[in-house]
């Protein structure tokens, strides 16, 4: 037979940048010192809350109360409070907690207008990773409120997230903590229940491509007409093993590709996996170099390529994936003859110029 040579287009899926940060073995929860409060709303110590506070937790009416929070002397103890300490253990995510700021002494970054603005500088240096935010919405109503958190890096860059909702302060989710009790600003009366009020936990998820930038502080802006911001809490999901990056996928045939990424700067090697699962896997497949070649691929395929460092003693960063597509094999174009002779017959049809491509039946 005779094979005539011909371009052919072939179809691409461009590869993808995909980030998927998720849960991993080396990250510390760390909680943040943190100025830039402007309200005291607990109440503490022996007294009516408002010799104690600066402003109530919703409009006028109530403030959270101290576990040693009494509204005189012979006045009932709480039996809902926020704990002496300040440590506020999450009930959703485990591991996580937060310290709030002194009770004598302003505890919540509390915004009133619409685009009013506080900023909560972080006084523990050195940070990078995902931010857990310790907050609730007083007179927030079924919508709740709307805020603007703006991550500032040391390096000058940000990054910014919008339409994060706190809800009011009863009977929201995601709960980091219930059942705190309340009083009433003017006459120290007692208020709460095993499940109100509440405080609530929302997570600021940083792009991979800013692990390892160092947090300085976070601006936040309410963007809510109706409702009290209060922001009480800052805890960091601190990454000590920064993930690889720049991964990306070249010389892609129907069976096989050139995959590679840049080496963080510290490494003990990486774990790897290619699956057709946008879900990174629980653990890889260990590797020391930075880039391989893979070439028992499946045609027309999208594949994910995961990767994550290993910075030793079972120390893993999140994981960072990538997309990509093989190419699809083409079908052979329609024969043609040519030179029909008795007993002969010349067949021609158009080739491939992928060198992968070289058999035909």
């Amino acid at each position: 037979m005779k094979r005539n040579f011909t371009s052919l287009s072939f179809r691409y899926l461009l590869p993808v940048l995909l980030l998927f940060p998720i849960a991993q073995a080396d990250a510390v929860y760390t909680q943040v010192a943190l100025t830039g409060f402007t309200q005291d709303v607990v109440a503490n110590g022996v007294g009516l809350p408002s010799t104690s506070t600066t402003s109530a937790f919703d409009n006028t009416a109530y403030t959270l109360v101290a576990q040693n929070y009494q509204a005189s002397g012979t006045g009932p103890v709480p039996t809902f409070f926020l704990p002496n300490s300040g440590t506020i253990n999450s009930i959703t995510t485990t591991g996580l907690s937060w310290q709030l700021a002194s009770y004598t002494g302003n505890n919540s970054l509390r915004l009133v207008a619409n685009n009013s603005t506080g900023t909560l500088t972080f006084g523990t240096t050195g940070l990078t990773g995902d931010i857990y935010v310790l907050g609730a919405a007083g007179d927030g109503g079924t919508a709740g409120v709307n805020a603007t958190f703006k991550v500032n890096f040391s390096d000058g860059t940000f990054q910014q997230f919008t339409g994060v909702n706190f809800g009011d302060w009863y009977n929201g989710s995601p709960v980091a903590i219930q059942g705190i009790g309340r009083a009433n600003r003017t006459n120290g009366v007692l208020d709460g229940t095993t499940t109100n009020p509440r405080l609530y936990e929302k997570k600021l998820t940083l792009s991979l491509s800013n692990y390892g930038k160092t947090i300085t502080n976070i601006l936040v802006t309410k963007n809510t007409a109706a409702g009290y911001l209060n922001i009480m809490g800052i805890t960091v999901d601190h990454q000590t093993c920064l993930p690889v990056m720049g991964l990306n996928a070249t010389g892609t045939t129907t069976t096989s590709s050139n995959l590679a990424w840049t080496a963080p700067v510290s490494t003990q090697g990486y774990e790897y996996a290619i699956t057709t699962s946008a879900t990174p896997p629980a653990s890889g497949t260990f590797i020391s170099t930075n880039s391989f070649n893979p070439t028992t691929l499946n045609a027309g395929t999208t594949y994910y390529l995961h990767v994550r460092n290993s910075c030793g003693s079972g120390s893993f960063s999140v994981w960072n994936s990538y997309s990509f597509s093989t190419l699809v094999c083409p079908t052979a174009g329609a024969p043609v003859t040519s030179n029909n002779i008795p007993g002969s017959v010349t067949i021609t049809w158009p080739g491939s110029t992928d060198p992968a491509i070289a058999l035909y039946q």
